[in-house]
């Protein structure tokens, strides 16, 4: 079986829009959730997302971004309404956004900001299993932390993919294969397709107004 092709758009949120409006492009849903963020930066970035998503995924089917319909499967997992083969995953973390798209197999993406301070043993023991916090305890400081996201990443990438509440979910199985993706310093990404073939991943970014490379 050839490996599943997966386009992997990155985007920045903070880069200020080149052609319309970003608020011209989302649903009155999206507006309405956009107004309701804490602050200035927070509004704009999920504005951005939801833009870049839009943009990228009517570039495949030659539609105005505004006019896409999306729908949430029984599982949580959304799709464009009418193109249930075009799957797509997002995810956002500060100022940067990955969408996942393929038409190949089910997709899902994540990327974390890497910060100290969080209850690393805790979630680890509880999210991602004793296994990965007895690997992640022979090493220490920023290292752990750093490892610590790359694994929690894996994870998240992992349970998006699947569209349910499924925990454990190792790199490669019969069910989910799991990558490492870039995403700039700082920051620890992944992707997952579904099955147990390597996605052959082609990078793209996302510039505001519609074009992308």
């Amino acid at each position: 079986m050839s490996a599943p092709v997966v386009d992997l758009w990155r985007a920045d949120l903070d880069v200020e829009p080149g052609g319309p409006d970003l608020e011209l492009l989302l649903s009155p849903d999206e507006r309405d959730r956009a107004a309701r963020a804490r602050t200035a930066t927070l509004r704009h970035r999920w504005m951005a997302s939801r833009a870049a998503l839009r943009e990228v995924l009517a570039g495949y089917l030659g539609v105005a971004p505004a006019a896409l319909a999306f729908e949430t499967a029984a599982r949580g997992k959304p799709s464009v309404v009418d193109h249930p083969d075009l799957r797509f995953n997002l995810a956002h973390a500060e100022g940067v956004a990955l969408i996942g798209v393929s038409l190949d197999a089910e997709v899902g993406v994540d990327v974390e900001a890497v910060r100290p301070g969080l209850r690393e043993e805790a979630i680890a023991r509880r999210v991602l299993g004793l296994d990965a916090w007895t690997a992640l305890a022979t090493l220490e400081g920023a290292e752990r932390t750093a490892a610590f996201f790359v694994r929690w990443a894996r994870h998240e990438a992992a349970v998006k993919c699947a569209g349910n509440g499924l925990f454990d979910v190792p790199a490669t199985s019969s069910s989910v294969t799991v990558v490492d993706v870039g995403a700039g310093e700082g920051f620890a990404a992944a992707l997952a397709v579904a099955g147990a073939s390597a996605p052959s991943v082609r990078e793209r970014v996302w510039n505001p107004g519609g074009s992308g490379a």
